[in-house]
């Protein structure tokens, strides 16, 4: 079993091969066998997904929207799996190697939230797994918005569990 530090350590790593995998391969099966990877890492496997899908769900609404909305476009013309298993990947590290963000004020979510989420779409469009339907300026600027607004939001329906409540 995996220190709470260790494990941090791998969900980091873990999400990051997680954004290459989707990102610039758009690879479906690497992507679920990374996320199988960490549930048998995590040392609260159980809890994992209870204290988390209503970020997850509420991550691919928003993207789902956008999709609809046409401000994205992405190949397959249909949400992509890869972006669902990127949602869980991403929510995951929100109780892992992102919990220090949690109990920061709103001064520090917000712009690290409209920074780092409009930031990722940005490198997502430039590897041409998202065309960016409505222009660089107006997708930015929806996307500062949204991620600003909404990274504070999914760390409160996480808030139930830090992610190393069961860890010695």
């Amino acid at each position: 079993m995996l220190s709470a530090k260790q494990f941090n350590i791998a969900n980091f790593v873990l999400f990051q091969l997680l954004w290459i995998a989707a990102v610039i391969f758009q690879n479906n099966w690497v992507c679920a066998c990374l996320l199988l990877l960490h549930f048998i890492l995590s040392p609260n496997r159980k809890t994992d997904l209870s204290h988390t899908y209503k970020a997850i769900l509420a991550g691919i609404a928003l993207d789902f929207t956008l999709m609809q909305a046409g401000i994205y476009v992405f190949d397959e013309n249909q949400f992509p799996f890869w972006l669902i298993c990127l949602w869980i990947g991403f929510v995951l590290t929100l109780r892992y190697s992102m919990a220090w963000l949690a109990n920061k004020p709103l001064y520090w979510q917000v712009p690290l939230g409209a920074i780092g989420g409009t930031l990722s779409y940005l490198s997502g469009s430039r590897f041409g797994a998202v065309e960016l339907a409505q222009g660089l300026w107006i997708t930015v600027l929806i996307l500062v918005l949204a991620w600003g607004t909404l990274l504070p939001v999914f760390y409160k329906l996480v808030e139930r569990g830090t992610g190393h409540e069961n860890l010695a």
